[in-house]
């Protein structure tokens, strides 16, 4: 991303301060985890709406989903 929304920043930031409380937690999994879930969840469980929401590709997030579940 060029510029980053600020809210995405806001987030990273505390996603590192729980990091630093939790050390050795793999934080960043279960934050994608999170974010392939819900996307699949308001795109109606659709995978080329979820993808599109998140950027990726059909093909990806449907790779991806199928990892985490």
């Amino acid at each position: 991303l060029d510029a980053e929304p600020p809210d995405l920043v806001a987030w990273a930031g505390r996603l590192l301060d729980e990091a630093e409380r939790s050390p050795g937690v793999p934080l960043v999994a279960a934050f994608e985890r999170e974010l392939l879930l819900q996307a699949h969840a308001r795109s109606g469980e659709k995978a080329a709406a979820a993808a599109k929401l998140l950027g990726l590709t059909t093909a990806a997030f449907t790779k991806k989903l199928k990892a985490v579940q």
